[in-house]
């Protein structure tokens, strides 16, 4: 631009005003002038040089084309100027859309953020809502709320579940009737009406059978028994046997009565007045007809098996036939005198719990045979306890080769040392379903009618929970079924609600105070994850409200409770620990983040119950068991599908029921 107003400049140096004919001239003006006027300015300029040029070659002095240099030059200054003006309104208005933009956005983040929170807030809602009922529910909430937003209600969520010393689980199939576990703890069978389904538990695949709704054994070879539920109906279904993997090797139609299942051996009795029974070899389906003696006709037969004895029995009969576990020969017979109720069998020892009618009055107890089995010979009753009024036997069974348990229908439990006779009773609660052992830590499970599963040592000192299972019932049974795995790193239960695989911790919040090997897992396991990362919430860690036994208040049902304060609200940790129970109170913690109170169980023996208080710590201990699969992980839209229940929200504010939400 400064070299054409330069240039028109020169241009106009020297034109004299004195305009002569002539038409090469006057024709450029013209042209100039018309170009100038639609602002052709290019070739108004081209113009005007031609008329200079023709002005020279005219001899024609005139200062009319210097004012067309001018009013050019003062075009292309109003021209630059507009142009300028323009850039700055263009700039002006651009700077106006981008912060109506960066305005909007913010509004937008600001919208998303607040949505984020209501997200967040929600889940950690839930969370607590179940972190005292359903403490792997809890976790799962928890942790989706705290990924989206650190917050204290989760945080106290996650510290009240994680603290509440249950076992998490990985699998919970619910409204599931018939289940069962493989002995190695790796398969789940489970039948619907939609068929039945073999879950392998590492990689959660699955294969669907076309048999509905059937009673499920898995034998100890990891071969499945399919078989009609409630032996008093019309049978209408056969007795199938399958492979661990589903393939079929035998099939049985005709109708029984009396089914009995042990080891590798599954028994039919085809009519209650008939002297024969079935042996069907589990492993390769092969039937044999046994007899069977004149004492069991019209009882409903019952076998177990130990060692190469089977001891074949009828229940609430008091004949006992051992017999060999091969050929199903019999090869001794126990009178007891008494209705037999149930049989355990331990190396070589039997255990018999029985009912003995004495008139209107039912009594009961237990005794022990001793029973070599290269000569099968019983000696005498090594134990006999008859029952007492206050205590009625009605299951008895081993925990470990000299470690009996003893329980009630009134949900009584007594454990007795047969070496030194010494009896510990374990508190009442509400009537015992089922037991079962884990025999390579010397540990029982109870569960309890009341929905509730217990986990003790030999010595009667609770060691762990079972907690979620839901449901209650208090005229029938809650857990139809409880069993664990060899390593016993699992144990299965089947209840009205459905099932459940619970997974052992690698941790213990309560341990002997003798066992310095918990400790220092915990201190382990705290340092191990005491560094935060990016993908970890900061999260504040709780205070204990003192340091002193005011820490710790008992409520109605008088269990101990640990006080904590995060933000601005206190709370509590549930300690599963009696007021009855000698606790001693620290003064202070063992190091940060971990705490332990010391007790005194019924056994007289002290115990540690520990507590983990960092928030980061735990979400980072539940994360990645999420990731091994040994907590069950739910999709964010799964969990929206329960908050949004009617069920869900009519329960949030009193007593949530979780079930009733699945």
């Amino acid at each position: 631009m400064k070299k054409v107003l330069i240039l028109l400049g020169l241009l106009s140096i020297g034109i004299v005003a004195v305009a002569q004919d002539c038409p090469k001239y006057t024709k450029a003006i013209k042209a100039g002038s018309d170009s100038l006027a639609i602002q052709n300015f290019k070739g108004a300029m081209r113009q005007f040089q031609i008329a200079q040029i023709a002005s020279r070659e005219c001899n024609i002095k005139s200062e009319e084309l210097a004012g067309k240099f001018k009013q050019l030059f003062e075009s292309l200054i109003a021209l630059q100027r507009k142009a300028q003006a323009d850039q700055q309104k263009a700039e002006a208005a651009t700077r106006e859309i981008s912060q109506a933009l960066q305005r909007e956005n913010a509004e937008k983040r600001k919208a998303e953020i607040l949505k984020d929170f209501a997200r967040s807030q929600t889940f950690a809602n839930a969370a607590y809502a179940f972190c005292e009922k359903d403490p792997t529910m809890a976790v799962a909430f928890a942790l989706n709320s705290l990924s989206i937003h650190a917050n204290n209600m989760a945080s106290r969520s996650l510290l009240k579940a994680f603290n509440l010393n249950s076992w998490f689980y990985s699998h919970r199939y619910d409204r599931i009737n018939y289940a069962d576990l493989s002995k190695d703890g790796k398969q789940l069978a489970i039948s619907s009406k939609s068929g039945t389904r073999l879950i392998d538990l590492a990689t959660d695949q699955e294969q669907l059978l076309p048999y509905s709704d059937c009673e499920i054994k898995y034998l100890d070879n990891g071969n499945i028994v399919l078989y009609q539920p409630y032996p008093y109906l019309e049978r209408n279904k056969p007795l199938i046997l399958l492979s661990k993997h589903g393939k079929e090797i035998l099939r049985i139609d005709q109708k029984y009565v009396n089914l009995s299942i042990a080891a590798n051996h599954i028994i039919l009795r085809e009519g209650s007045d008939k002297n024969e029974l079935l042996n069907i070899d589990g492993s390769s389906g092969q039937i044999k007809r046994e007899t069977i003696p004149e004492a069991f006709k019209g009882y409903t037969i019952s076998v177990k098996t130990f060692g190469k004895i089977s001891v074949v029995y009828g229940y609430k009969s008091g004949t006992v036939y051992l017999t060999d576990r091969a050929s199903f020969k019999k090869t001794l017979k126990i009178d007891t005198n008494y209705a037999i109720n149930s049989v355990d069998c331990r190396n070589n020892d039997l255990l018999f719990s029985f009912i003995a009618s004495g008139g209107s009055k039912l009594a009961g107890g237990y005794s022990i045979y001793s029973i070599d089995q290269r000569n099968p010979h019983p000696s005498d009753s090594l134990v006999f306890v008859p029952v007492d009024a206050d205590f009625f036997y009605n299951r008895a069974r081993f925990i470990t080769n000299n470690l009996l348990i003893f329980t009630t229908g009134k949900g009584l439990a007594k454990i007795m040392d047969r070496s030194t006779g010494r009896m510990i009773q374990i508190s009442a609660q509400s009537a015992i379903d089922n037991i079962t052992n884990l025999e390579q830590d010397s540990l029982f499970a109870i569960a309890r009618r009341s929905g509730d599963v217990g986990i003790y040592n030999h010595k009667g000192q609770l060691i762990s929970n079972l907690i979620g299972s839901g449901g209650v019932n208090e005229f029938n049974n809650t857990f139809v079924k409880m069993a664990t795995s060899e390593a016993n790193d699992r144990i299965f239960t089947l209840s009205r609600d459905g099932v459940i695989i619970w997974e052992k911790p690698n941790y213990n919040l309560m341990a002997s105070a003798q066992d310095k090997n918990a400790l220092e897992k915990l201190k382990k396991l705290n340092q191990k994850h005491a560094l935060n990362n990016d993908e970890i919430p900061l999260l504040k860690s709780p205070k204990l409200v003192t340091r002193s036994t005011s820490s710790f208040f008992a409520n109605s049902l008088e269990e101990f409770s640990l006080k904590f304060s995060l933000g601005a609200f206190n709370d509590e940790l549930k300690t599963g620990l009696l007021k009855d129970i000698n606790i001693l109170y620290p003064e202070e913690e063992i190091e940060e983040d971990l705490f332990m109170l010391p007790n005194k169980s019924v056994s007289q023996e002290y115990y540690s119950r520990f507590f983990l208080l960092n928030p980061n710590v735990l979400y980072q201990i539940i994360a990645g068991e999420m990731q091994k699969n040994r907590i069950r992980k739910l999709d964010e839209g799964t969990m929206a599908q329960w908050i949004t229940t009617p069920e869900f929200k009519g329960k949030m504010n009193g007593k949530l029921n979780p079930v009733a939400i699945r």
